[in-house]
């Protein structure tokens, strides 16, 4: 409506300018037209009408054709300034749409940058607690390494115990089975001493009687008291006749209370002996 308005504006200002015109023209006409011979004032009122109506029209037209240059001049221009006004539109469309953009690339960087920062501060943390699993499995290895070793320590003390406590025990094993055959022997010879002992007493006590072999032995088995008391007398093996048997008998019963043992360990209240004259 506006743009209306406006050309109306210009038309009235033509219209008006064309009046102007007119009467410029009429009065330059009036002031330098020779004047010719007098014609009736009627003739001559017909043919100023004649001659100003086509000059007139005349104007008319060329300002009309101006007018329209200029209204197509105005049309164009109306054209290049929306043309101007849709770039200008579309300019700032592109860049709200660039800043927009930008702003969201802005963010998105700040996003991407607080979560390298959050993962970068992850990564830390990780790093640490790996370092932190590796120093406790330094020193737990470290650690089982002692104990291992403490272990071989102990056991090798223990297998030289046992070796040494082995050897030990052969050693004394040995030296007991030494002296077990010392000490057997010596009991053995303790006790064929202390039997030869009794026999001899026996023997001392004895009387051969008469008409008896000269070579002859028996043995017997004779029971006694701690004391050396003789109980009794047994003939396992006879001398060869009741008179030797009997005097053989007569001797030991007469040599109690026997001997006593070089030990106490050696008396044997049964005494097992071989007599020869």
């Amino acid at each position: 409506m506006r743009m209306t308005e406006d050309r109306f504006v210009p038309l009235i200002g033509t219209v008006m300018l064309h009046l102007l015109l007119l009467g410029l023209l009429s009065f330059s006409l009036g002031s330098e037209r020779p004047k010719p011979a007098a014609l009736p004032v009627q003739q001559q009122a017909v043919e100023a009408v004649a001659v100003d109506s086509a000059k007139v029209q005349a104007e008319i037209k060329k300002l009309q054709q101006k007018e329209k240059q200029r209204q197509s001049q105005l049309a164009q221009e109306e054209r290049r300034l929306q043309a101007l006004k849709r770039k200008r539109e579309a300019e700032q469309k592109q860049r709200r749409a660039e800043e927009k953009k930008r702003k969201a690339e802005q963010q998105r960087l700040a996003k991407l940058k607080k979560e390298q920062q959050a993962l970068k501060k992850k990564q830390e943390a990780e790093k640490q607690r790996l370092a932190e699993l590796e120093k406790q499995r330094k020193i737990e290895a470290e650690k089982r390494a002692r104990e291992e070793a403490e272990k071989k320590r102990q056991a090798e003390e223990a297998r030289k115990r046992k070796a040494a406590e082995a050897a030990l025990k052969a050693k004394l094993a040995a030296e007991q089975q030494k002296l077990e055959q010392e000490t057997s022997s010596q009991r053995q010879a303790m006790q064929l001493e202390y039997i030869s002992l009794v026999a001899d007493k026996v023997r001392r006590n004895w009387l051969r009687p008469a008409g008896s072999p000269a070579d002859f032995s028996c043995r017997l088995e004779v029971n006694q008291l701690p004391t050396g008391d003789v109980v009794s007398v047994r003939f396992i093996e006879s001398c060869g006749n009741a008179a030797l048997d009997k005097s053989v008998e007569h001797a030991v019963l007469k040599a109690s209370p026997l001997p006593k043992p070089p030990e106490q360990a050696l008396f044997d209240r049964e005494l097992v002996f071989t007599f020869i004259p």
